[in-house]
């Protein structure tokens, strides 16, 4: 081996560090640039001042050799590489808005599951008061009320030399006549 394939291998055993998942890569082995990185290519070394023989991660060669990259070569990788990243960069972004709104639409969900839950108390409650206050007005029928009521028995002023007295619909006579109210008519027998 010479001098320089001693710099140059040991650049290529750090060059599979670098690289990722598989994808060759520009590295800078002497003052050029060279793609490693790759299964046909993830070390190598010098044959000439600008192309290497390449070795697969066994350090076995694998038969493919690379050139030094052209600087305009250089250049459409950067931009090549720029995208790829923009790229990755927008994907995560999309999936953190994804995972965002998901957990967003989670909350959302749980808190119209609270609401429904609350509405749905609160119209039990509701009810129930109706129910109690319903059941207190029919209690309430049940029993009178002298501010409301007239008492049982009235006493009438006589007609004829006749009294009657009240006894909640009918009107009883002094002479034994019965009395029912029906509407405007009273009807006596």
């Amino acid at each position: 081996m010479d001098r320089r394939t001693i710099p140059a291998l040991l650049a290529m055993l750090l060059l599979p560090a670098v690289s990722f998942a598989g994808m060759p890569t520009p590295h800078l082995v002497e003052g050029h640039y060279y793609m490693v990185g790759d299964p046909a290519c993830m070390n190598g070394q010098h044959v000439t001042p600008t192309r290497l023989m390449c070795y697969d991660e066994n350090m076995k060669p694998t038969g493919v050799y690379r050139d030094a990259m052209t600087p305009e070569e250089l250049q459409a990788d950067q931009r090549l590489t720029q995208l790829v990243q923009s790229q990755r960069q927008t994907e995560l972004e999309q999936a953190q808005q994804r995972a965002l709104v998901a957990q967003q639409q989670a909350q959302l969900e749980q808190l119209q599951a609270q609401l429904d839950e609350q509405r749905k108390r609160e119209r039990n409650a509701q009810l129930n008061a109706s129910l109690q206050q319903l059941g207190q007005t029919m209690r309430g029928y049940g029993q009178t009320s002298p501010s409301i009521l007239p008492p049982a028995v009235q006493g009438i002023p006589t007609s004829g030399g006749v009294g009657y007295n009240q006894a909640g619909n009918a009107l009883i006579g002094t002479d034994g006549t019965s009395c029912v109210t029906s509407g405007i008519s009273t009807i006596c027998r």
